[in-house]
C-alpha cells in the first residue's frame, strides 16, 4: 500500500502540463471532461472487481488512474469553461474531482 501512495505522489508531482492545446469551444470541453470522467470512472470500477491481483498489475491500474487525471487538469489548465481546481484519489479505488466553471463575465466571452 505505501508503494502505491508513493507511486501517486511521485506521479502527480513530477508531471508536466501537457504541450499546448488548441483553444475548445464551451460545448467540445464538456464533451472532453465527460469522457474522460467516463474513462476514469471505468478504470476505477474496474479495480473494484479485483479481489486478488498481483501487486504490480494493481500499481500499473492505479497509475494509469492517476494518468488520466492528472492529463485532464493539464489539459484544462487553459481552458476558459471548466479548470480542474484540485483532485484526490481515495482508497479503495477512485478519483474525486474538483471542478472550477467560470462565468463569461469572469472569462470576457459571450456565453
Amino acid at each position: 500500500m505505501r508503494n502505491i501512495i508513493v507511486s501517486a505522489i511521485a506521479l502527480i508531482a513530477f508531471s508536466g502540463t501537457t504541450a499546448a492545446q488548441p483553444m475548445m469551444s464551451r460545448e467540445e470541453t464538456l464533451a472532453y471532461v465527460s469522457k474522460q470522467l467516463a474513462e476514469i470512472q471505468g478504470d476505477a470500477k474496474q479495480l473494484q472487481t479485483y479481489t486478488t491481483i498481483e501487486k504490480s498489475a494493481l500499481q500499473e491500474r492505479i497509475d494509469e488512474i492517476l494518468r488520466k487525471a492528472v492529463e485532464l487538469r493539464d489539459v484544462l489548465s487553459t481552458n476558459h469553461y471548466v479548470q480542474v481546481t484540485g483532485f484526490s484519489v481515495t482508497i479503495p479505488w477512485g478519483v474525486t474531482f474538483e471542478f472550477a466553471f467560470p462565468t463569461p463575465s469572469e472569462i470576457n466571452l459571450k456565453p
